[in-house]
Order: C-alpha cells, then sequence, then structure tokens
C-alpha cells in the first residue's frame, strides 16, 4: 500500500493538472455541415450523424420534412400484404439536397411505379443522408433499415468514400481525423476506450497528442487526389477543419487530402460484401447505383468491377444525369447536386431498369 500510494497520488495530481490546463480538449474541429447548420441534423452515437426527426422545415427554397423515423418525406406505415417495398440509401443526391421531398428521385419513382401498377401498393423509402459514406449506409440498414421490410435496396454511394477524413460533422475532430468511418465507429463501441474517454483526462491528453502527432506525420503537400480514380477532377476541396482556439493555428494541417480516405479501396470493397451478403440473406434484391456528378466522366472503377464479378445488377446514372444536348449546369445546382429534372431523369431511367429486373424474378 505505501508502494502504491505514492503512484495513485502522482496519477491524481496528472489528472488535475491536465483537467485545470484545459490540455485533455481537441484542438481541432470539423466545420458543420450546411444541414447542421440548418438543424436538419443531429448527432448520433452509432451513425456518427442522423437526420433530426419530426422535422418540417424551408431550407435552400426547398421543403424538407424529415418523418417520425428519422427518413425523408411521411412516415413510414406498416407494410401492407402484397406491397414493394424499396429502401433507397445513399448521400447528398439520394437526401435531395436543393429539391423539395416530392421531388427526389426516390419519391419520382415511387409515383412511376405506383401509376405502373396500380394494383400493388408501393412504398420507396428516402432513407439517403448527407456526406454520408458506405460505412454508414451499411450500418444503417443493419441496424433500422432491415426493419422497415424493404423488397429491394437501392445503394448510391460514391464520391463521400473517397474524401478526406475531414468531411464528418462538427463532432468530429484530430481522433476522427486520422481514422477511417469504420476505425472510428469501432473505436467507439470499445468499452474500455470510452470509458477512458469519459473519465481520465489524462488519457484524453494522450489520445489528442498521439492524434496530432499523426496529422504532423502525414501533413505533406504532394499528396494524391483519390477523386481522379472516380472520374471526377482534381478538385483543390475547401478546407474542412479549424482550430477549436482561433489562435492555434499550428494544430490546423495545411494539406488536409493528405489524412487519408473516409473509407480505403479495402473497406469499400468489404462494406460492399457485407451489403450483398445481408441481401442476398433476406431475399432483398440488392441494386447498385453507380453515381455521377457534374464533371462526372464514364468510368470503370471499384463498384462496377464488384457488380460484374458478384452479378449484382447496376445501373449507372451518367446517362440520366448527363443527357445529350442538355448543358450539365442546367441539370446540376452545384458540383454535386441534380436539380429536379436531374432526379424526375433518374428516376425513370431507375424505374425502368426495377420494372425489367423484377419481372425476371
Amino acid at each position: 500500500m505505501f508502494a502504491i500510494l505514492p503512484a495513485v497520488l502522482l496519477v491524481g495530481a496528472a489528472e488535475g493538472i491536465v483537467r485545470l490546463a484545459g490540455w485533455d480538449r481537441p484542438t481541432l474541429q470539423t466545420t458543420p455541415l450546411p444541414e447542421e447548420l440548418a438543424g436538419l441534423m443531429q448527432p448520433d452515437r452509432e451513425f456518427f450523424w442522423s437526420l433530426r426527426p419530426d422535422t418540417h422545415t424551408t431550407w435552400r427554397n426547398t421543403q424538407v420534412s424529415i418523418n417520425h423515423q428519422g427518413t425523408r418525406g411521411p412516415d413510414i406505415p406498416a407494410k401492407q400484404p402484397g406491397e414493394l417495398r424499396i429502401l433507397s440509401l445513399g448521400e447528398s443526391t439520394t437526401f435531395g439536397v436543393n429539391v423539395s421531398d416530392d421531388q427526389t428521385y426516390s419519391a419520382d419513382l415511387e409515383r412511376l411505379l405506383r401509376a405502373d401498377k396500380p394494383a400493388r401498393p408501393v412504398t420507396v423509402i428516402n432513407a439517403g443522408v448527407s456526406a454520408y459514406s458506405s460505412f454508414q449506409s451499411l450500418l444503417l440498414l443493419e441496424q433500422r433499415g432491415m426493419a422497415w421490410q424493404p423488397d429491394v435496396v437501392l445503394f448510391y454511394h460514391e464520391v463521400n468514400d473517397y474524401l478526406p477524413t475531414s468531411l464528418r460533422d462538427a463532432s468530429n475532430n484530430e481522433i476522427g481525423v486520422v481514422q477511417t468511418d469504420r476505425q472510428l465507429y469501432e473505436s467507439r463501441t470499445q468499452r474500455g476506450h470510452r470509458a477512458l474517454m469519459q473519465w481520465s483526462a489524462l488519457y484524453r491528453w494522450a489520445s489528442y497528442a498521439l492524434a496530432q502527432a499523426q496529422i504532423r506525420k502525414f501533413d505533406r503537400p504532394n499528396a494524391d487526389n483519390p477523386l481522379v480514380t472516380i472520374g471526377l477532377p482534381g478538385y483543390a476541396l475547401p478546407p474542412l477543419l479549424a482550430p477549436v482556439n482561433t489562435g492555434d493555428t499550428a494544430a490546423k494541417p495545411a494539406h488536409e487530402n493528405a489524412l487519408g480516405r473516409r473509407v480505403t479501396e479495402d473497406e469499400r470493397q468489404a462494406n460492399l460484401e457485407r451489403l450483398t451478403e445481408l441481401c442476398r440473406a433476406r431475399g432483398i434484391k440488392l441494386v447498385l447505383l453507380h453515381p455521377s456528378y457534374r464533371d462526372s466522366t464514364r468510368h470503370e472503377c471499384l463498384l462496377t468491377r464488384f457488380a460484374a464479378q458478384h452479378q449484382v445488377p447496376i445501373l449507372d446514372a451518367f446517362d440520366s444525369l448527363h443527357p445529350e444536348g442538355i448543358p450539365r449546369r442546367a441539370v446540376f445546382t452545384d458540383a454535386w447536386h441534380p436539380g429536379p429534372d436531374g432526379h424526375a431523369w433518374l428516376a425513370r431511367d431507375l424505374e425502368k431498369f426495377l420494372t425489367a429486373l423484377l419481372l425476371q424474378r
């Protein structure tokens, strides 16, 4: 006891000093996503962030309704006998940034299918969330989506997987910055780590200091821009990290692209494999959508190769969102998000694709 007591007192004193000095606090924070600032999102321990249930507002001159279950659109009713139910997972295009509730491709698809099959109930659930990666949507399917009993799952994911780890919600700090989405999720589910982060100032200080050292190690100007591998130009991405203390500019990395991707190629492959396994085990038809953005070029990538190797149906959105003879800026509201016409054209092609696919069953 006499041998242990000095060590306990020393640790206790160190805990107190670290707390009083404020060294156990993060020095970096991701700037909030626009949807956070608009009150459409909330922090989520499982998914990092999620849509705020029971939210009805006007944002960017569009009507946005988030139902009681936390998806966009009307509340999800109990499934009817014989109903065709489609779960639409994806990023901000699926959510429908810059279009109203009834203008998203999921809403358009539901109307088209109902008109085509008037005798059969059809529901399309829009579970897209802005800035979600394929890992987050996979978690959403596992933890909530299966309870909605989908017959078909649509999966629209590409660009967010390839963006740096600084693109998350405002809860992201230097610890998240040096981890992929999967690594960050797994660290948060470790009980020991969570308990120590909650109760020990020394542990928090050490965790932040280690992350800051990793950031300095990888902060290099010649980092590759991974967007070129998915048919996009090497955009100069805007800085997303800001020092918590505005005077501490040394904490901010100069080259955020060097931080690493939110989802590595191996993790993206694993996400697709798990997604396929889940759907096949439940008898759910999985349809991959190959996303396309304003400045996209037609390309092959991990997603298209996976679909071919595993015989998963895939619809390339390139033709839908780049119709011949129509300027790209007339289809898209910005570099990433299609306007109402783009959503309508994508829904039209998707309805034809699904109808042909379902007739094969």
